[in-house]
């Protein structure tokens, strides 16, 4: 199962109206015998918003519903990090070798905290532009 067609249905299951997926960071693997390259490939890691707000203990659920249905050991690790740690966090802001997430999908309703998110999102980026601008004015 993809992850989208399975964000889809706790999409429809939990009532979250609707969700965007950003791709916060992308890795490069090269797998080497010796000095030859035999294979390379990409590991990318996603941030999900849905819509509707949800309470911790919804959001835990959606999480592991949706790691359980995607057959994929790497998300249902992270759910499970996320549940030991009790919290999540979703990667606004450029980091030192990270670019900004972009936006990779989006599906259905987005005028609640999709918006708010996306609405926040742009202003601490623009702080963060201008900011920026004052420290590298304030150098010359």
């Amino acid at each position: 199962m993809r992850l989208s067609t399975g964000l889809i249905s706790a999409c429809f299951w939990f009532k979250l109206e609707g969700f965007i997926i950003l791709r916060s960071s992308t890795k490069k693997y090269l797998v080497k015998r010796k000095a030859n390259v035999l294979h390379r490939f990409l590991k990318c890691s996603y941030h999900v918003i849905f819509n509707r707000p949800v309470r911790w203990d919804l959001n835990v659920r959606i999480m592991n519903w949706v790691a359980l249905e995607s057959k994929n050991i790497g998300l249902q690790n992270y759910a499970r990090m996320q549940c030991i740690k009790r919290t999540s966090t979703v990667r606004i802001s450029g980091k030192v070798n990270k670019p900004i997430p972009k936006i990779v999908f989006r599906y259905g309703k987005h005028d609640g905290q999709i918006q708010k998110f996306l609405e926040t999102r742009k202003f601490v980026l623009n702080f963060l532009k201008q900011h920026m601008r004052g420290i590298i004015n304030m150098q010359s």
